[in-house]
């Protein structure tokens, strides 16, 4: 057979995507590519907002950044190999920051020394160039809690106007929250990080002592039931009503200043196009060929997350749709666009698209009830258009990425099928039966 073991084991990793162990090594891997692609002051926008960047994958170079593309390894070899070869830590070192540690430790003093020390070590083998973005992230983050902050006040200041009618007497308002604002926006001014810190810890503590009460309760609203509630509202997104979710959306949007721009297709392809060239890449000429063919021949479909709404606050995703399965067409809204760019009458494509899914549609292994069959799919990446050039360039590069391995995966398979053909022997049934899952 053409395919080879570390192919063979390249599609059987790729397929297996979400379970956890081998999507945290492809989101973070592809966070990664698209991080390294941007101009300097681009990285640190994209990096305030990534959810998958990970401090750990900026101890790798490019070289090995190739070896977990042509690989993807579980996500938990990667640590231990970054801390024990990048980092050098000890044994001893690397068990204590593996480990999980329970919610109980807060309350016991063992538990509570573990955390220190954990926090220690952390605080040692944090990158300087994610110590940047950690610094900015803060500092987006009291932007945000501002906005929140103005909503809150501003009932209040308008009940006050209204039953008053004086002016003056907003000055109680305003004396009140503009030194914690002085000093916040002062420490961001600051380069010196010692008093840059200090000043904030003063900010801080002005802010406990001017409004006591109402502080505590903003610690348990912000630190425990807006999270629980951000949480419930995840769970239950897809319950949810469109439009309900929607509003939820774009308030998230600009609550969070992503700051969003008009959707333009035909921007996000070019960009697609041009992705190989300028993200960093170990894949084969042809495989990056047949990319660009399907970026350009509108195989790979482009979405709007602000209009698939598929999580409260996903800025961009790949996914792979059942497009084919069990020798049934199940999305034929795609297969009449194939058929109309092939120029073929709609009941002729279909029979040729069931008989032979793989020169059409991507190839994948649909894992559920501890069975595995192959399934045909589609290659499907959302984008939030951003005006916001770095964080926009970082999303489509990284799903683009996604995309390029998944076209990776599926010439693969092609492979293994024309060497089959090429010896004219009959190919066989693909289904769950087949011996090619027999391969992983």
């Amino acid at each position: 057979m053409m395919i080879d073991r570390t192919s063979a084991k390249y599609v059987k990793r790729f397929t297996k995507r979400n379970l956890a162990e081998i999507s945290a090594t492809l989101e973070s891997l592809s966070a990664q590519r698209a991080y390294n692609s941007l101009e300097t002051d681009e990285r640190i926008e994209y990096g305030v907002f990534s959810k998958h960047l990970d401090p750990l994958f900026f101890y790798l170079d490019e070289n090995e950044l190739n070896v977990i593309e042509k690989t993807i390894p579980e996500y938990w070899k990667i640590v231990g190999y970054v801390y024990r070869k990048k980092i050098g830590l000890e044994d001893e070192e690397v068990k204590l920051l593996m480990q999980k540690i329970s919610k109980k430790s807060f309350f016991t003093k063992e538990g509570r020394k573990i955390r220190k020390r954990r926090r220690e070590l952390l605080s040692k083998i944090i990158p300087k160039d994610y110590e940047k973005i950690q610094e900015e992230y803060e500092k987006e983050l009291w932007y945000d809690f501002r906005k929140i902050l103005a909503l809150l006040y501003a009932p209040g200041v308008i009940t006050t106007y209204l039953t008053t009618q004086n002016p003056y007497a907003l000055l109680p308002w305003i004396a009140g929250i503009a030194p914690y604002y002085a000093l916040r926006m002062l420490s961001y001014k600051i380069p010196n990080k010692r008093i840059s810190s200090k000043l904030r810890k003063a900010a801080t503590a002005y802010f406990y002592v001017r409004y006591g009460p109402a502080a505590l309760e903003s610690i348990v609203e912000f630190g425990f039931v807006a999270p629980a509630l951000g949480e419930g509202v995840e769970r239950a997104w897809k319950y949810t009503p469109k439009p309900i979710r929607k509003i939820l959306f774009r308030t998230g949007e600009i609550l969070g200043g992503v700051k969003r721009k008009k959707f333009d297709e035909k921007e996000i392809r070019q960009e697609l196009y041009s992705l190989p060239e300028v993200v960093s890449n170990s894949v084969p000429p042809k495989v990056i060929e047949r990319f660009k063919e399907k970026v350009e021949n509108e195989e790979i479909e482009i979405e709007d997350t602000g209009e698939t709404l598929f999580s409260l606050s996903m800025l961009g995703y790949y996914r792979r749709p059942i497009v084919v399965k069990n020798g049934k067409i199940v999305d034929k809204k795609y297969v009449r666009k194939l058929a109309a760019k092939e120029g073929t009458f709609l009941d002729d494509f279909e029979n040729k698209i069931v008989k032979r899914p793989w020169e059409y549609l991507g190839m994948d292994i649909n894992y559920s009830d501890d069975k595995a069959e192959i399934v045909w799919v589609k290659d499907v990446i959302g984008v939030t258009p951003s005006r916001r050039n770095g964080l926009y360039k970082g999303i489509l590069r990284k799903e683009g990425y996604l995309a390029l391995l998944g076209t990776k995966s599926d010439e693969i398979f092609k492979e293994y099928v024309d060497e089959i053909e090429s010896k004219l022997i009959i190919p066989p049934k693909i289904s769950s039966n087949s011996q090619f899952l027999k391969l992983f």
